[in-house]
C-alpha cells in the first residue's frame, strides 16, 4: 500500500472519529436531561437540533453524498458556529463519490485548513460571516470559501501561498501551503482573491479525469 493510501485512511479514520465524538456528545446531553427530568430543556434542545438537521445536514448530505466527508464537514462547521460565526451554504450541483484515496485526502485537508484560516481571520471581526460553496461541473469539484474579514491586498495574499509565509507570524503558514502542493498533486488549483469590499475568498478546484469515483450522484 502506497504512503498517499495510508494518508488517505488515516484522514478517513480522524474524520470518522471526530464525527462519533460529535454524536456521543448529543447522547450524554440527551441522557442527563433525561435523567435529570429537565424535559422541556430537552425538548428546546431537541427541537435546536432538529433545525440544524433541516438546515445544514439535509443540505450537505444531499450535495457531497460521502457519509465521512459529511461527517467531518459538519463537525468543522459546529466548530466554527461555536465561535460566533455564520455559515451560508451554497451550491448547485452534488460532489461525486469520490473513491480514490489520495483525493480524499486532499479534499480533507483544503476542508478542514481553509475553515479554520478563515474562522482566525474573523476572530477580530463584528457580525462574522463565511460563505461556502459546494459544486461540480462535471469535470472538477469546486470548493469555496468566503468571508467578510478585514480588507487585504491582492499582493500580501500571493505572498501566503509561498511555505511558511503567514498573517499570523512565523512558522503558522504551513497549512495553506500544504493546500496548494496538495491540490496541485491531484492537478488542481487552489486560489487566495482579495474580495472587492472586504475579506477573503479561498477557491479550490479538483479534477476528477483519470480518477476513480461513483458518478450516481443523489439529488
Amino acid at each position: 500500500m502506497r504512503l498517499d493510501q495510508l494518508s488517505g485512511i488515516k484522514s478517513y479514520a480522524e474524520a470518522l472519529r471526530m464525527h462519533t465524538h460529535e454524536f456521543m456528545n448529543k447522547l450524554h446531553v440527551v441522557s442527563a436531561m433525561v435523567h435529570t427530568e429537565s424535559y422541556d430543556e430537552l425538548q428546546t434542545y431537541i427541537k435546536t437540533i432538529s433545525t440544524y438537521y433541516q438546515e445544514d445536514v439535509g443540505w450537505i448530505s444531499r450535495h457531497l453524498n460521502d457519509p465521512v466527508l459529511v461527517g467531518y464537514l459538519l463537525n468543522k462547521l459546529n466548530m466554527v458556529k461555536n465561535n460566533g460565526i455564520e455559515i451560508s451554504l451554497t451550491g448547485e450541483s452534488s460532489w461525486p463519490v469520490v473513491k480514490e484515496p489520495k483525493l480524499l485526502n486532499v479534499l480533507i485537508t483544503v476542508i478542514g485548513n481553509s475553515l479554520d484560516n478563515a474562522s482566525e481571520a474573523l476572530s477580530t471581526i463584528k457580525n462574522p460571516k463565511i460563505i461556502v460553496t459546494i459544486d461540480y461541473d462535471g469535470e472538477n469539484i469546486l470548493w469555496k470559501v468566503r468571508d467578510n474579514g478585514a480588507k487585504i491586498a491582492q499582493e500580501k495574499l500571493d505572498q501566503l501561498l509561498d511555505k511558511g509565509n503567514s498573517t499570523k507570524g512565523s512558522e503558522r503558514g504551513y497549512g495553506m501551503y500544504l493546500m496548494l502542493t496538495s491540490t496541485e498533486e491531484v492537478g488542481g488549483e487552489l486560489k487566495l482573491l482579495a474580495n472587492n469590499d472586504e475579506g477573503v475568498t479561498l477557491r479550490a478546484e479538483l479534477p476528477l479525469q483519470g480518477v476513480e469515483y461513483d458518478k450516481r450522484i443523489n439529488h
